[in-house]
């Protein structure tokens, strides 16, 4: 049997998003079913009036199955065979395939080699990858390393992702090429990493690791990284858990329909099922999912301890929004008094380092987050949630709160700064009143305290005075001020009688 190594969905390039589109959902509710109903239906009218692209993807569609439709090989046949005559170089691949697989048909390699020729000659880049799997293994034609590279560069022109990766295994192991190039391979590799195909960004990290290139532990492990998030599993997992998380009405996003009441029983068992689906992908090192099961342990369970872990498991993969939730919390502890300025947090159990709000607003904000950087300078302004009171330190960071974000952190960056020159201001004053004659000395303490229990009201006379003198400048200059322009003598008209 003729084995090839098209493993990805052959789809026309030009054919409508509709058309193209392979994902189903994975439990779609009625309406949903309804209408993957209706655009079969469409598909499959438009092809018996003798539409090309809709043979193709009826023949696809009945190759794959979907809901609402048994997978038929032998229908398909028929629909691929006419969009074959009538020219589609498409339909030609996915002949060759059933040739080379025996979907529908008697396996025959001759039959299938010829669609892909026919294919290849008029330059589609499936079957010029096909063709070079072909030459490369020497499955049905004389093996040949050098016509597989060139079918592999033809394709990779035209951006095919699997054919860049197979010349990167080529260049790798020097075959059909003038010799071993890692530096090509490597190119080669970050190419179709770069268009999202995982075993490239795996050859990519691997060529890495053994120094093909200069490149940081860092960029290293986030190369693994996202292998590991790109999993099917694990996106598989994650998919299932919004799914249910969205139908539970826990929360809801843009484009996502409840499609049915549910009772309280189901939404706790939907709810427990998303939260173990995304522990799950959390210890597979997906920072998103460690956040996500943070979301779920704070909502849901109402575990705020085991919240603070998955969100510090998400801050130690550089999760900015991770960072601030997990400062949040300590400080809403600090505030309540059912915790200490820092708690001991070891995810291994060996180890163990404290832990505050400010450390993780302060790991956020060398991120360049602006809410980080706000909570910092409100933070030092008031000597909470284990930072020092320093108010030149507070107002660093409130301006660069202010710079970073101007749109939305502008407004309360400003209103704090503000507040903050307010206190500075009194604080200036309170060695004035440290010795009134008659009343002896008065401590700085008391003064403080005076001015943080009568600021409110020194604020609004403050603002008083200024609304005055603003109204008197503008009845002055409307009333007082006189005008710089010379007004003409109106000239008096006589008549005459005679």
């Amino acid at each position: 049997m003729l084995r090839t190594a098209t493993s990805e969905t052959i789809w026309p390039t030009d054919a409508p998003e509709a058309m193209t589109s392979t994902h189903w959902s994975m439990i779609p509710g009625a309406d949903a079913l309804d209408d993957e109903r209706e655009l079969i239906e469409y598909y499959r009218h438009a092809a018996e009036r003798g539409d090309v692209r809709a043979q193709v993807a009826m023949g696809q569609l009945l190759l794959q199955g979907a809901p609402g439709l048994a997978p038929d090989p032998n229908q398909a046949f028929q629909y691929l065979r006419r969009a074959a005559q009538a020219g589609d170089p498409h339909a030609h691949v996915y002949l060759a395939t059933m040739y080379s697989q025996g979907l529908g048909v008697t396996p025959n390699n001759e039959s299938a080699l010829w669609h892909y020729r026919v294919a290849a000659a008029r330059r589609e880049p499936t079957a010029l990858n096909a063709l070079g799997h072909l030459y490369l293994w020497g499955i049905g034609v004389e093996r040949n390393g050098h016509e597989a590279a060139r079918l592999f560069r033809a394709a990779a022109a035209q951006g095919h992702i699997e054919a860049k990766y197979n010349l990167g295994i080529l260049h790798q192991n020097g075959i059909g090429v003038e010799r071993r190039d890692q530096h090509q391979a490597l190119i080669c590799f970050v190419e179709a990493a770069r268009a999202g195909h995982r075993r490239a960004a795996w050859k990519a990290a691997l060529l890495m690791q053994a120094g093909v290139t200069q490149s940081t532990c860092v960029d290293i492990a986030l190369s693994f990284r996202r292998v590991a998030e790109d999993g099917r599993a694990v996106r598989m997992f994650l998919e299932r858990a919004r799914w249910l998380v969205e139908q539970s009405g826990l929360v809801s996003s843009r484009g996502s329909r409840v499609r049915r009441r549910v009772s309280p029983e189901q939404v706790a068992a939907m709810l427990d099922e998303a939260l173990w689906r995304t522990v799950q992908a959390a210890w597979a090192g997906v920072e998103v999912a460690q956040y996500n099961a943070a979301l779920l342990y704070a909502s849901w369970m109402q575990d705020e301890q085991q919240a603070l872990q998955y969100w510090l498991l998400a801050s130690l993969n550089g999760h900015r929004q991770a960072m601030i939730e997990a400062g949040d919390l300590l400080y809403r502890w600090q505030e309540r008094e059912r915790w200490p300025v820092s708690v001991a947090w070891s995810w291994s159990g060996a180890d163990r380092q404290r832990v505050s709000a400010v450390d993780c607003y302060r790991q956020a904000a060398e991120l360049g987050t602006a809410e980080a950087l706000f909570n910092l300078g409100y933070l030092h302004m008031r000597g909470r949630g284990g930072a020092v009171f320093d108010p030149h330190l507070a107002q660093r960071y409130l301006e660069a709160a202010r710079a970073i974000d101007a749109k939305e952190a502008w407004l309360a960056a400003t209103l704090a700064l503000f507040w903050l020159r307010l206190e500075q201001m009194g604080q200036r004053l309170s060695p004035w009143y440290r010795w009134r004659p008659g009343f002896g000395r008065i401590r700085g303490e008391d003064v403080r305290s005076f001015w943080r229990s009568y600021r409110p009201r020194v604020v609004l006379v403050l603002l008083g005075f200024l609304g005055c003198a603003l109204a008197a400048k503008w009845w002055i200059r409307r009333h007082l001020q006189p005008s710089n322009t010379m007004q003409r003598e109106r000239p008096s008209i006589h008549l005459h009688r005679e």
